[in-house]
């Protein structure tokens, strides 16, 4: 929203946050360089009930929400989205809304698919379904920047974003937006959206991951100070190359921010190492059972070198045992499900743990 003269209503639900939010007004910007830009917030709406009125009042004339609550929480989402087009519906507003979902939606996810289907059958009126069908799109979008953990007692900081926010174009509610040039430089409706989504989740939240449990092995507690680990950086690196070079063989990149395999790893890397983020390794490796998925960030990429590259990615196989042992408490149920879904079986696990101990020490 920075530059692009767009206003920015928050919606909270933990009423700490919204006051703070409330005294602050504003987020702040940074990069590795300029840490000095400035959005300001034009109101913050709490998630409640009482609220709901307002929030969709809002709705009748915005384009577009973006939804950040976390893969787990969408389903809270139903109730409001359902006042939303009832409303707009009430009104005959006959142009889209769209839902964009930052989310990390593991590969083939459907989460969105049954949110749809949640939401429609709650619709009880056949003519609102219609309308909810033409003109309300729950869209994935990939959005690359690294935000790190909030403190109450510090300004709200985001890592601008230098690479556009990619939409999946197949879908996104066709809108005539006003005014958006400026607009459209951050904002790409990407027709070849799983490759992008492929490249953010098995690249850079793969390396984030593995940073993560891998600094957490040898006691760090920032992702900054693990990748400077020289030990971490070089499995980093070698595990990102692997994947990468996969995707950049497999799918067209050329029109896209980072056209090269090693131009978009040591972007990642470079702001892994900003350490104004501190980004913390509590915040990035919890979720150990959502990143252990079959299709996520661990795994996804495992299988998919194993598939095109026929070879197993130590690096990575690394990072899962340190993620299994992150969670200790369910590692039984970790390592098992690891077995089930991956290409490696139990004696090339066990020769990999021998290593993953001497790496520890």
């Amino acid at each position: 929203l920075s530059g692009i003269n767009k206003n920015l209503i928050f919606v909270e639900n933990d009423e700490p946050r919204r006051s703070y939010f409330s005294l602050s007004n504003k987020i702040q910007l940074f990069d590795n360089i300029n840490h000095n830009t400035y959005v300001n917030i034009k109101e913050i709406i709490g998630g409640s009930d009482s609220d709901l009125a307002k929030i969709s009042s809002y709705a009748l004339n915005i384009y577009f929400f973006f939804i950040a609550v976390g893969i787990e929480n969408i389903n809270s989402l139903i109730d409001s989205v359902i006042f939303i087009v009832q409303r707009r519906y009430a009104y005959n507003i006959q142009t889209p809304i769209n839902f964009v979902f930052d989310e990390n939606f593991q590969i083939n996810d459907e989460s969105l698919e049954n949110l749809h289907y949640k939401i429609y059958n709650k619709l009880d009126n056949p003519n609102i379904r219609n309308y909810f069908n033409e003109f309300v799109g729950l869209v994935p979008a990939v959005n690359e920047a690294i935000v790190p953990t909030f403190e109450m007692n510090s300004e709200i900081k985001v890592e601008e974003e230098i690479v556009p926010l990619y939409i999946d174009d197949s879908k996104w509610k066709k809108q005539q937006l006003e005014g958006t040039s400026a607009l459209s430089k951050k904002i790409v409706m990407e027709k070849q959206f799983l490759s992008v989504h492929m490249r953010k989740l098995w690249v850079h939240n793969m390396a984030h991951a593995l940073i993560a449990y891998l600094g957490n092995a040898k006691h760090y507690t920032t992702i900054c100070q693990a990748i400077c680990d020289s030990e971490i950086e070089k499995l980093v690196r070698e595990s990102m190359l692997e994947i990468a070079n996969v995707l950049y063989q497999r799918w067209d990149y050329s029109n896209k921010a980072h056209k090269t395999a090693e131009d978009y790893i040591n972007w990642c890397i470079s702001r892994y190492k900003n350490e104004f983020l501190n980004d913390t390794i509590e915040r990035v490796g919890r979720n150990v059972q959502r990143k252990l998925r079959v299709n996520d960030r661990l795994l996804g990429p495992l299988n998919y070198i194993w598939k095109y590259d026929n070879k197993i990615s130590k690096g990575i196989l690394l990072g899962i045992l340190a993620a299994i042992e992150y969670d200790k408490k369910n590692k039984d149920m970790h390592y098992s499900y690891v077995i089930q879904n991956s290409a490696i079986d139990t004696d090339e696990f066990s020769n990999i743990e021998i290593e993953y101990n001497n790496f520890k020490n």
